[in-house]
């Protein structure tokens, strides 16, 4: 069973490969209206989280917010960012 067709739940709490990204953005590759409905939900989720922070006088709860804002940029870059070369620090076998 591919891990897409498990409930969500269980793919949150599975380890992925970057195959299932590359899945997703497929798919939202083919569905623009869905592509920037998405987008533009992530980005007020983030601009919210961000209020907050800035309006929140106590430290914890506005580092709580802090996180989650950056968390969102986060996977909103995962998603609609371009395809990066992995970096790797080790070295080519010398043939």
């Amino acid at each position: 069973m591919k891990l897409a067709d498990l409930p969500l739940w269980v793919q949150m709490c599975s380890p992925t490969s970057s195959q299932e990204l590359t899945e997703l953005r497929i798919s939202l590759s083919h569905n623009e209206q869905l592509k920037l409905a998405l987008e533009r939900f992530l980005h007020a989720q983030w601009c919210v989280l961000n209020s907050k922070a800035r309006k929140e006088l106590a430290e914890d709860i506005r580092m709580e917010y802090q996180h989650a804002a950056y968390a969102i940029a986060e996977m909103t870059g995962m998603i609609f960012g371009p395809d990066k070369p992995k970096q790797t620090t080790g070295m080519l076998p010398r043939v």
